[in-house]
C-alpha cells in the first residue's frame, strides 16, 4: 500500500492534478489532499484505488526491498 507522500510524488511525476486524480479514481479531492498532507489515513480500499489509478496512469511503484 502506498503512503500519502508516494501518492503526492506519483501525481507530480505523472503530471496529474489533484482534481484529475480525484475524477479518475472517483474519490473526493479533499480525501486525497488530507492523505497527501498527513491529515488523515483513508481506508485500505481507498488507498488501493488510488494506487491502481496512478498505476493506470503509468506510475510504477517499486517495493521497498526492490
Amino acid at each position: 500500500m502506498i503512503t500519502g507522500a508516494q501518492c503526492r510524488a506519483a501525481r507530480a511525476l505523472s503530471e496529474l492534478s489533484l482534481e484529475t486524480l480525484a475524477r479518475l479514481a472517483k474519490i473526493d479531492a479533499a480525501v486525497i489532499d488530507a492523505f497527501e498532507n498527513k491529515l488523515s489515513e483513508p481506508d485500505a480500499v481507498t488507498v488501493s484505488l488510488l494506487e491502481t489509478t496512478l498505476e493506470s496512469a503509468g506510475v510504477v511503484f517499486i517495493p521497498e526491498n526492490g
